[in-house]
């Protein structure tokens, strides 16, 4: 998944550090209630009542584009505007560069478009996929250098794009529903399906992470050395050799949802939990790595599809099954008491 850390679906992107390891005293602990932003007057709902939000991404200039059940929007002067397009989109990434951003997006019909900044003019790109939909679109430290992904029942793969979405060339025909690149070395690559797949050659060789974790990868670009391979309940470790750390459970009620990490503070996770059987969940808040978590009040039963923060990590945007869009000032959350 720019800035990214998950792109789980939740899917976002390590020499061993043995984060995951808790003695019992420190393992993590029934949620807390924590103070909610829209108590100060700060955060809210920020449009799409009783809708399905499927995505929200904030360009680094705080520019916030919303997938509604289907169509884009970008929110200008505080308003929402649609951004005209006659196909159904399922995937999008916001590709920044000195001439404003460009929207990468990918269709429920495996087509893939770029609209350049400042323009109204749709350019498909060329990629030989299945007629069905993309999972997802990310990028990497090369500005040029994209990646998307696609899972079907009839197959799917991996395609990377060097020239910004233009052209692409299928990787593997391994089906791929999210992606992490490393932040900081490009060639390092996960992919996640049924299972983990690692290269270390920009996806020309996979290897297999055998830990049952298949929701999710996670690497954190101020704490890089690390891949946090996430399943239903809690996240596994790994460095980028492979080597595979504890499974470090969140004990929070139904299976995870999304995970996102704060980019301007590597301790600190959001988190959205569901239980289908009930249907309750909601979005859950940690300051210490996923030890001790506070539930966000204002997204109480909120099925949480997709979580971005602001570049500056002050604030949270939430899209959620039903409920719309929400930001949440981070700020204004309370850490647990020791």
């Amino acid at each position: 998944m720019g800035k990214k850390t998950i792109t789980i679906i939740l899917i976002g992107a390590m020499i061993f550090s043995i984060i995951g390891c808790h003695t019992q005293d420190d393992m993590p602990q029934p949620p807390g209630k924590g103070n909610t932003a829209d108590k100060k007057g700060r955060g809210g709902q920020l449009g799409f009542k009783d809708s399905d939000v499927e995505g929200v991404k904030v360009s680094s200039r705080g520019d916030i584009y919303s997938l509604s059940e289907g169509s884009l929007y970008v929110m200008e002067e505080r308003n929402w505007k649609r951004i005209d397009f006659d196909r159904t989109i399922t995937a999008y990434y916001l590709l920044e560069g000195t001439e404003g951003v460009t929207v990468v997006a990918g269709t429920d019909k495996g087509s893939v478009h770029i609209l350049p900044d400042g323009s109204d003019r749709w350019i498909e790109g060329s990629a030989k996929t299945l007629e069905d939909a993309i999972d997802f679109i990310t990028g990497s430290t090369d500005k040029s250098e994209l990646w998307m992904g696609q899972s079907a029942k009839e197959g799917g793969g991996l395609w990377k794009s060097s020239d910004g979405g233009i052209t692409w060339d299928k990787m593997t025909d391994i089906t791929v529903r999210g992606i992490a690149v490393h932040p900081e070395q490009r060639e390092v690559i996960y992919i996640v399906d049924k299972l983990t797949y690692m290269s270390r050659d920009g996806g020309v060789n996979w290897t297999k992470l055998d830990t049952g974790a298949n929701y999710g990868v996670l690497i954190h670009p101020l704490r890089p050395e690390i891949a946090y391979l996430a399943y239903a309940r809690g996240v596994v470790p790994a460095d980028h050799q492979g080597r595979i750390g504890p499974k470090q459970e969140f004990r929070l009620p139904g299976g995870i949802t999304r995970l996102e990490f704060n980019p301007s503070n590597p301790d600190e996770w959001a988190l959205g939990m569901w239980d289908y059987p009930s249907g309750t969940g909601g979005l859950y808040y940690t300051f210490d790595g996923g030890k001790k978590w506070i539930e966000v009040e204002q997204m109480a039963d909120a099925r949480i599809i997709d979580l971005n923060y602001s570049s500056d990590g002050k604030k949270l945007y939430v899209a959620a099954s039903g409920k719309g869009l929400w930001m949440v000032d981070v700020e204004t959350l309370v850490p647990p008491e020791r």
